[in-house]
């Protein structure tokens, strides 16, 4: 209910962007692997954002593809574009488990933006992506954006499971950055100041967590230089997992880092979402095996959560115009407990995953 109010609360962003011209310069950091069937439309469309052509640059950089990434992007007729090779950065790091932190690491020491914008290479980013971006830098207090992204819409089942799991997701990163209660973000869609970033880097004995080890380490040193900017122009578009196989270990990769929050407020709020769960689940069973009251108690509890999560879930449509995933609201909602339970259990046993071709830990 305090996720639903809260998100109605956050302000809705809209900006005038004609006629400005104090513009920032903005470097836009991209690191990909294997990504030839998406890093032409993600870095086109970069390069065909609504922002003075000479102010911006982007950095792609390019973490030891073994497909035609490489040959695809350099192709590519996008002058602001530059295109680095992890592996001549990773020469002086052989031994690292973080990839990802280490492109960002590299592009960052070569950017000439004092503004760093991070997404993915499997992400398409809206025309006024960057003008809104800068047009929220320019307040002096903020040294962090946080913004929303969306999956592109297909009719089946896990990709609009995934659709309404990331709404949700969305409502509570910005729920608690607004009420400064946690700290979450999305390495696909944020913006920082270059000074903040750490010099030593960010826990790279984590393979992911590039996003979230950096908003909360913003969070410590600046607790009112993060913002949520709940803008439609700013959503960012990537592509949904489209097995369950591949969703399983994406998930792994994301829960494998948790225990190591800095911010344990988050951490904790995931542990009563999946306790919420857990109870649930186990009334189911006791109802089946001791006495149908417990049945009837995890009837309820399903059916209020149930409730709750529809009056989230469709007011979150309304802003990502994804009205069409709550078709099978029903559905996702009998998947999303097992689903919750079982990143509960990867969150305390996750060690090693593999993820594009690659194992790490």
């Amino acid at each position: 209910m305090r996720v639903w109010t809260s998100w109605d609360r956050i302000h809705h962003s809209h900006f005038k962007l004609r006629n400005r011209k104090d513009h920032q310069f903005i470097s836009i950091i991209v690191i990909g692997r294997n990504e030839q069937d998406s890093i032409q439309n993600c870095l086109q469309s970069i390069g065909k954002n609504n922002y003075p052509y000479n102010k911006f640059e982007i950095l792609f950089v390019d973490d030891h593809s073994e497909d035609n990434t490489v040959a695809i992007a350099s192709n590519l007729d996008i002058p602001q574009l530059s295109i680095l090779n992890l592996s001549d950065f990773c020469k002086l790091k052989p031994s690292t488990n973080s990839y990802k932190k280490l492109g960002i690491q590299y592009a960052i020491s070569l950017a000439k933006g004092d503004i760093i914008v991070c997404t993915d290479a499997d992400c398409v980013v809206p025309e006024n992506w960057l003008a809104y971006i800068d047009y929220s830098m320019q307040q002096a207090l903020i040294k962090m954006l946080v913004m929303p992204i969306t999956f592109t819409q297909e009719k089946s089942i896990i990709n609009r499971f995934q659709s309404l799991d990331m709404m949700a997701t969305i409502a509570f990163t910005g729920y608690g950055i607004q009420n400064k209660e946690f700290y979450s973000a999305n390495g696909a869609n944020m913006a920082f100041r270059k000074s903040i970033y750490p010099r030593n880097g960010l826990q790279e004995e984590y393979a992911s967590g590039d996003d979230i080890f950096l908003v909360q380490h913003v969070s410590v040193a600046y607790p009112d230089g993060i913002k949520f900017l709940k803008a439609s122009s700013v959503i960012v578009q990537t592509k949904a997992e489209r097995s369950w196989t591949s969703l399983y270990m994406q998930r792994k990769r994301w829960v494998s880092k948790s225990k190591s929050y800095s911010d344990n407020k988050l951490y904790k709020t995931q542990v009563f979402i999946f306790a919420f769960n857990l109870v649930i689940m186990m009334n189911l069973l006791l109802g089946v095996t001791i006495h149908s009251l417990f049945f009837l108690i995890a009837l309820f509890q399903f059916f209020i959560k149930g409730i709750m999560d529809y009056l989230l879930l469709s007011n979150m449509s309304i802003f990502f115009n994804q009205g069409r995933s709550l078709k099978l609201y029903l559905i996702s909602l009998l998947l999303f407990t097992p689903f919750i339970l079982l990143l509960g259990i990867l969150a305390l046993s996750s060690k090693s995953f593999e993820w594009k071709g690659r194992r790490v830990r």
